[in-house]
């Protein structure tokens, strides 16, 4: 049987460094509705489910409006929880995170990651496109986990730190490595751009970025 793959988009109004960036315009709409739209374009995602804290009420409203495939709210700081409780609510076996600052995310990216994910004879649980390494443009972030993974990981609160509740993935990583499977593309002058928003600089810096075939 097909696995279901759940697409789960964090965000946050409370960002230190821009205040309520989630929903700064950018190209005429709210910034996470971009996110959304992207990952609305991967074919292999069963569902695309929001993952927010319960007292952002204004970004709550933008994504209903959005007409996800779910909403689930929790603590601001215990991402992790919030992602445990949308993968379970929405009956994942495999979870893709995305993260909601990210406009501009490639689909193809997602997609790229989530097939070697499912195409992995080595059967590993964890996929990413790092872009650190693989060639990938900071800001298409894209990491593919199954489900027992990511229960794995909530049932171990003893190890948890809280950088690792609100990172998600940092003990995933920790427990998983070295096997984990990076998908990667060729190494050119986009591998070298941020596209990911982290100051109102950033988000004005990526207004003027043409279009890139990502």
């Amino acid at each position: 049987m097909t696995p279901r793959v759940v697409a789960i988009i964090q965000a946050r109004l409370s960002s230190v460094r821009f205040p309520r960036k989630s929903l700064a315009m950018f190209k005429g709409e709210p910034l996470i509705l971009h996110v959304v739209k992207r990952v609305r374009q991967v074919p292999l995602v069963d569902a695309v489910v929001a993952a927010v804290p319960t007292d952002d009420h204004a970004l709550i409203r933008v994504l209903q409006d959005a007409h996800l495939d779910g909403i689930v709210r929790g603590s601001e700081r215990d991402v992790l929880m919030r992602y445990w409780m949308a993968a379970s609510l929405h009956q994942a076996d495999v979870v893709l995170r995305v993260t909601g600052d990210c406009p501009l995310w490639s689909p193809r990216a997602g997609e790229g990651v989530i097939s070697a994910f499912l195409q992995d004879s080595k059967h590993r649980q964890f996929w990413s496109n790092d872009t650190t390494k693989s060639g990938w443009p900071d800001g298409t972030d894209a990491e593919v986990f199954t489900f027992d993974l990511l229960r794995r990981a909530r049932n171990a609160r003893s190890t948890l730190t809280a950088s690792d509740r609100e990172h998600v993935t940092t003990w995933m990583r920790r427990t998983e490595d070295p096997n984990v499977g990076v998908y990667s593309r060729k190494q050119d002058e986009i591998s070298r751009l941020k596209l990911s928003v982290d100051t109102i600089t950033d988000l004005v810096r990526i207004e003027r970025v043409p279009n890139v075939d990502l």
